[in-house]
């Protein structure tokens, strides 16, 4: 899987991750572990992900924390995973938005931020704030 940190940057939301057409399968399938993902932001970055194709990994699939604020357009991440399909913990500063994206049954996941959503194939829970654009 893809998984970035930016521990000892001054300004983190300067950083910025981009994935497109990413491929990520089997992330940690075989681990004892629930906290394998198929990719993964932390440190309050800025994370955009364009047709992200996974399947398959122990723990949650795509997983932004620490206030990032997060895009996905056209992400497929609709198959097995012992966890949430999406998780954004933003910590009141970050946001996340999923526009044409896919989610298995595990749902979409968010704590202490702003979800905006746009034609989602899946459920949302945990969340306290869902606007669909």
């Amino acid at each position: 899987g893809f998984n970035y940190h930016f521990a000892n940057v001054t300004n983190k939301g300067e950083c910025l991750v981009t994935e497109v057409d990413c491929v990520a399968k089997n992330c940690g399938i075989n681990d004892n572990s629930t906290n394998n993902n198929l990719t993964t932001c932390h440190n309050g970055a800025r994370c955009l992900r364009i047709n992200h194709y996974g399947r398959d990994c122990k723990g949650p699939m795509m997983t932004d924390v620490n206030g990032c604020k997060s895009l996905a357009f056209g992400c497929d991440i609709s198959s097995k995973s012992s966890g949430y399909s999406y998780t954004f913990t933003l910590d009141n500063i970050g946001s996340a938005m999923l526009v044409d994206c896919k989610a298995n049954s595990g749902k979409v996941s968010v704590t202490d931020g702003n979800l905006y959503v746009d034609t989602i194939d899946g459920d949302i829970e945990n969340t306290t704030v869902v606007i669909n654009i």
